[in-house]
């Protein structure tokens, strides 16, 4: 029986793209640059988060996912295989979808919580290195922890 939901983060939780995330004049992702430098996402690497993550999905009573504000590529899902990540994804379908990153976190995890398997959850963890992400997610569930993971990425 799932007790417990842990929601993480991608990039700067537990893959380090750093070297495609770059800040824009405003202060947030230049998006352009990261869309520009796509194709080395099979460039990114693990962070020691992922370890932790990787021994979750073979605990039954933890639901482990990844919920993600980047598209779920090609090869997000190669990267996620080769370092053994078979868990859901919650990520932007294409480049339309343009809801802010909590917001889209929340609506997905939303459906999964509607599901039969999920009614006896009692605790989400949530695993992010973006502050307001953060602090959005753990107000709307108020039976959340929060994990503030410092990155340089979590703007």
């Amino acid at each position: 029986m799932i007790k417990q939901l842990h929601i993480f983060d991608f990039d700067g939780t537990l893959a380090d793209s750093s070297h495609r995330y770059k800040l824009a004049d405003n202060g947030k992702i230049d998006l352009a640059h990261w869309i520009a430098n796509e194709d080395k996402t099979h460039l990114d690497t693990p962070l020691p988060l992922l370890a932790d993550f990787i021994d979750m999905q073979s605990n039954p009573s933890i639901f482990p996912l990844i919920a993600t504000a980047r598209i779920w590529c090609q090869q997000s899902v190669e990267w996620a295989l080769r370092y053994g990540v078979t868990a859901h994804v919650i990520a932007r379908k294409n480049r339309n979808d343009c809801r802010g990153g909590a917001a889209l976190k929340i609506q997905g995890v939303n459906r999964l919580l509607n599901l039969k398997q999920f009614q006896h959850i009692t605790e989400i963890h949530v695993w992010e290195d973006n502050a307001d992400y953060l602090a959005e997610i753990c107000e709307y569930y108020s039976n959340s922890v929060g994990h503030f993971i410092p990155s340089n990425q979590g703007f």
